[in-house]
């Protein structure tokens, strides 16, 4: 059993969160043994995959290529360091430390799929190292299925580090959660690496998803196109950072929200250029919906730029939906609450596009909206 100490709302980047229930619980360490009450969704079953039931790999419903990638546990805690992570402040809890280790081009996507045991009182700490070697091609889809139990705390972290020349597709999908959640996600690239992420979130009692990329070779490149679903009083706070640390180097970020009931949503976002980081070219988009008056969303897009010669820009909005276009649908005798529906799904139509190219994927994504707006559905009949 764990007390956990929580970091301060007073602090700069945690502001947004309501952490502070977690520091009043006794949790509990997970053991192997959840992972006999959990069962592999048949949609999953046929795909190259790494499962996690409450943190701890389960060889029993893994399904790893026969060649390309190794997959080993590791001892002690993450190596890398971070201002914004999470585990720094759980000196007592271990982590469940693994490497994935990428050495040849991986013809199909692998999953990395976190499941449950329903053991309440659970705090779980996965932390996986994903190292690719140098001119390898790869996709990872990390999906963390949905969690009923609200005495679970979810505190993960994700660690790329990219060869020259490597190319890294992420995809990354959590379904509701109605416990605690942390999800962490650092991305180190050498010269010529490319990272592409596609991400789907819809929050938890209380969240955070933060991403940090380091382009730390020339002609790095990464993008991040993302969305945020937040409902009932469920928190979302997403962050993202790009740190363009050399030359010649490039990011995109778009996220998507939408707000509805009483959710309280957050967006962070950060370009940084260092002073050596000449012909930098970083965009930051976050674009917000919000369907209710008592639903909340903030963005705070940052730039901290130290070389004259880069090219930057950003937009970022809070809306609602137009008037006139809900009152056009209705007098094609579309409900409004469909016609809500429709003009949502086209505002996150860009950030949905990328899981389209993966059918298993497109299905669990359309599911999470499905959920969405069937509550909204219900609550508007």
């Amino acid at each position: 059993m764990n007390q956990l100490a929580v970091p301060s709302r007073k602090q700069e980047g945690w502001k947004y969160q309501r952490f502070a229930s977690l520091q009043d619980r006794t949790w509990q360490t997970p053991d192997a043994s959840g992972a006999s009450a959990w069962q592999c969704p048949e949609t999953w079953a046929k795909v190259h995959r790494i499962v996690l039931v409450d943190g701890i790999f389960s060889p029993a419903h893994s399904h790893l290529p026969t060649a390309g990638c190794t997959f080993e546990s590791q001892t002690g805690q993450p190596t890398f360091e971070t201002k914004t992570g999470f585990h720094g402040f759980f000196p007592e809890t271990p982590f469940l430390s693994y490497r994935l280790h990428i050495t040849q081009t991986l013809t199909e996507p692998l999953y990395v799929i976190h499941g449950f045991s329903g053991r309440s009182g659970l705090c779980i700490q996965p932390h996986i190292e994903v190292q690719t070697d140098a001119k390898t091609e790869s996709t990872l889809c990390e999906l963390l299925l949905e969690s009923q139990d609200p005495g679970t705390f979810w505190n993960s972290s994700l660690q790329f580090q990219l060869a020259e020349k490597s190319h890294c597709q992420y995809f990354h999908i959590q379904a509701p959660a109605a416990g605690a959640l942390v999800h962490q996600i650092q991305i180190q690239q050498a010269s010529q690496s490319q990272w592409q992420g596609h991400s789907l979130v819809t929050g938890a009692a209380q969240h955070r998803t933060q991403l940090e990329v380091k382009l730390l070779g020339s002609h790095a490149t990464a993008s991040t196109v993302g969305i945020f679903l937040g409902e009932w009083k469920r928190q979302v706070d997403w962050g993202s950072s790009m740190v363009h640390a050399t030359k010649d180097t490039g990011s995109r970020q778009l996220v998507k929200g939408i707000a509805a009931d009483h959710a309280h949503c957050a967006y962070r976002g950060m370009v940084h250029v260092h002073p050596h980081a000449s012909r930098a070219d970083g965009k930051m988009h976050n674009h917000n919906l919000v369907l209710d008056p008592t639903a909340q969303v903030q963005t705070l897009p940052s730039f901290q730029i130290e070389h004259d010669q880069v090219v930057c820009n950003h937009g970022a909005t809070v809306g609602q939906l137009r008037e006139d276009e809900l009152f056009y649908l209705e007098t094609r005798a579309i409900p409004r609450v469909q016609a809500e529906h429709l003009l949502s799904r086209a505002f996150l139509e860009a950030g949905l596009a990328g899981f389209q190219a993966m059918p298993p994927l497109a299905s669990l994504a359309t599911a999470c909206l499905e959920a969405f707006f069937a509550h909204r559905w219900k609550k508007g009949n």
